[in-house]
């Protein structure tokens, strides 16, 4: 038993190593760069689409959709991205969120080798 806790948690800290640092987040708006911001500075914006304004909220070094006037808010659901890759759409107002970091010691997988 002792042994495979200290199996999961050195796979749960070597998967947590091998993450991207986290930086930026570009929001785009149907196919264009609506904006990149930092992570380290907190603040909320809209984002304005077809169906009305999306807010991104940005805390902590993380960034959300906080409100969209969607139907199904799946992207409202995705709740925070905290790490490079992370992102979350909202087709119907065509917002894409997508966070963006660093790769230092950012580990290859299978795919990317």
């Amino acid at each position: 038993l002792l042994l495979s806790l200290l199996i999961l948690l050195g796979l749960l800290f070597w998967y947590k190593e091998g993450r991207a640092a986290a930086e930026t987040v570009q929001i785009y708006q149907g196919q264009r760069l609506f904006a990149t911001l930092p992570l380290g500075q907190d603040r909320q914006i809209a984002v304005p689409g077809p169906l009305g304004d999306t807010w991104v909220e940005i805390r902590a070094g993380q960034a959300r959709v906080l409100t969209s006037p969607c139907s199904g808010k799946q992207c409202i659901h995705a709740g925070w991205l905290r790490h490079a890759h992370d992102s979350a759409a909202c087709i119907p107002n065509q917002v894409l969120l997508s966070v963006k970091g660093s790769t230092r010691n950012q580990r290859l997988d299978a795919i990317s080798e």
